[in-house]
Formats: C-alpha cells, sequence, structure tokens
C-alpha cells in the first residue's frame, strides 16, 4: 500500500474551475469531482467529519459508532492521541471490543493510525499488523493518511490527553464542530455551534451566514454577519436571497475569509443557502450540489419548499432545469 499525502476529498475553495456561460449567458454546467483516498484509507477532512457528525445529536456521543485505533506506544497514545481513540491492544482485551467476539460489527467505522501514515509501507509494522487482523476477521477498516501527525497539525482541538470512552464522559469532554464542506474556507453547523466561542476560535471563523430568527449573531464584533430571516417551513419564501448570499460566500472567500453558514439544526436552511452558493460559483447543478453537501455533512435536507426555489434559482443560472426534484426529494 503506498501512502501519501493525497489533498483532502473536500476541495479547496480557491481551485474549483471557474464557471463558463454559453452565448446566452447562462452557465454551463460541470459535474463536481473530488479528490478520493485510495480504498481503505480515509483523509484527515474525512475523518474529522466522520467525527462531527450528527443527525439530531452528535453521533460521536454513541459510544460504538466510531472506532479509532492508536498502533503507537502505550507511551504516546498517553501523551497525545485524537479524541475517543483505544490502544490498538483493545481490540483483544476490552470487551467491547473484542474482535474474536464480533464486537466490531456494531461499529459504523474503523480507523486505525500512526504517527504519520509511514507504517503503510512496512509489512510488519503495527499499523499493518492490526489492519490486517481486522480485515481477516471480514470487517472494514480505514487508515488515516498522514496519522496524527497531519491531523493534528489542522486539528489540535481535537487531540486530547485524557481517555474518553464512555457515553456520559464523551458528553463530558467532547465538543462538536461544524461540518467542513471546503478544507479551510467553508463550513456548515448548527445554532449551538453558532453561539460557541470555542468553535469560532478553534476554527478561525470570520464571516458567518445566520438563516434564521432563532439564533442571534454571537460574536458582532469580530466576525461579519449576513443574515437571512426565514423559518424552516415549506412556504418560507428564500429565492430573492440566494444570489446575494452566494455571493457574500464566494467575496468572503476570496478575500481570505473562513465562513461558517448556519441555521437551528444546520440541516434545511443553511443546506439552501449553501447549495446555491454551489450552484452560482461552481456551476454544479442542484443535484450535484446535494450529494456533495451531503456527502460533508450527512443530516442536510432541505425541505421541499426550498427544494422548489433551489429548483427555480437552477433554471435562472442555466436556463434550464437540470435537476428533478422528485428525484432528490427524501
Amino acid at each position: 500500500m503506498a501512502t501519501g499525502h493525497l489533498p483532502s476529498p473536500i476541495m479547496n475553495a480557491k481551485q474549483f474551475h471557474k464557471p463558463e456561460k454559453d452565448k446566452d449567458g447562462y452557465l454551463i454546467p460541470v459535474v463536481p469531482k473530488k479528490v478520493l483516498a485510495p480504498p481503505g484509507f480515509v483523509t484527515a477532512v474525512e475523518f474529522y467529519n466522520y467525527l462531527n457528525g450528527e443527525l439530531g445529536y452528535p453521533f460521536i456521543l454513541d459510544d460504538q459508532y466510531l472506532l479509532i485505533l492508536d498502533s503507537r506506544t502505550n507511551c504516546e497514545y498517553l501523551e497525545c492521541h485524537i479524541a475517543t481513540a483505544r490502544m490498538h491492544t483493545d481490540i483483544h482485551i476490552v470487551f467491547e471490543c473484542l474482535l474474536d467476539l464480533g464486537k466490531l460489527d456494531a461499529y459504523s467505522f474503523i480507523v486505525i493510525y500512526d504517527y504519520d501514515g509511514s507504517g503503510v509501507n512496512v509489512e510488519n509494522s503495527q499499523l499493518m499488523k492490526t489492519y490486517k487482523e481486522i480485515r481477516e476477521q471480514g470487517h472494514d477498516v480505514e487508515i488515516l493518511l498522514g496519522g496524527i501527525q497531519q491531523f493534528s497539525s489542522k486539528f489540535p482541538f481535537l487531540c486530547t490527553d485524557k481517555i474518553i470512552n464512555t457515553e456520559p464522559d464523551r458528553r463530558r469532554l467532547l465538543k462538536n464542530y461544524p461540518a467542513i464542506v471546503f478544507d479551510d474556507f467553508l463550513f456548515q453547523g448548527n445554532g449551538e455551534h453558532a453561539i460557541d466561542n470555542e468553535v469560532f476560535i478553534n476554527l478561525k471563523i470570520t464571516h458567518v451566514v445566520n438563516i434564521s430568527v432563532e439564533v442571534p449573531n454571537a460574536f458582532p464584533e469580530h466576525v461579519v454577519y449576513f443574515n437571512i430571516q426565514v423559518t424552516d417551513e415549506i412556504s418560507s419564501k428564500i429565492l430573492t436571497k440566494l444570489s446575494a448570499a452566494a455571493d457574500f460566500i464566494a467575496e468572503s472567500i476570496a478575500n481570505g475569509g473562513r465562513v461558517f453558514v448556519h441555521c437551528v439544526l444546520g440541516a434545511s436552511r443553511s443546506s439552501t443557502v449553501t447549495i446555491a452558493y454551489l450552484m452560482k460559483y461552481h456551476a454544479w447543478t442542484l443535484e450535484g450540489a446535494l450529494r456533495y453537501l451531503k456527502e460533508c455533512r450527512q443530516c442536510i435536507s432541505p425541505n421541499r419548499g426550498f427544494l422548489c426555489q433551489l429548483s427555480k434559482f437552477e433554471e435562472e443560472l442555466y436556463g434550464k432545469v437540470l435537476t428533478s426534484i422528485d428525484h432528490i426529494w427524501v
């Protein structure tokens, strides 16, 4: 297996294809292209989004959602490890993740890491021994590209010396963060993120699109806000606000900003605005933008009224409807 430090599959906003227009002035749609990690690997940003996935509650609070295994020495692990990680030996000695009893079936994801990812090139490394052992028992497992070195350089606030395994400890010690849509530039999350100063500091948020009537602009002294006051109802009108919101996001990113888009749950209203930005500035169809965003943040779900308005926005941008609402509505 070759390691390498692949670009994140969450694309860098400054590397996007510039939208082209046809002779009538309409955008020419392009297909989202992601740089994917090889099978069996996960990038630091993908893994960050695993950690921060949510659907009404943060998945990471479930002690059987994600099993993270540290293949380094016990001393290295105790000094600093990724939050909720266990030592690789736990699959042989701790009941809730015993490999030989099939306990790993309970986990949605299993991720293993070493210091810098170099262990994949050493057949007898502890990383590869544990990886092969888990695979031989029929379980899917992914290796973190770049190891804890790369992950901690990007997300030091998600690394710790504390042992965090039980649900009470998770609720007491863990913090949930917004999903990364574009690495280092665009994030989407909920109303709790929007009033958490620690989240803003750690992610270096400079600009916010607040699409709610419920959540205040918590940090107007330090952050530039763009507000759209609508409720999450099928009858709510948002179409006339989409272009200006997309412009705000694009201009903020172009000026070196880090943009956070939120509503209350981070699922419907915020997704509508993020999708509008992807459509206008990256020439993605409604379906393409929605599919991409759902890979970044699993819980996104614009209500049907918003999807209909996004369909009209798509027609304004491309001169015709390219996405069937019935096809993408779930």
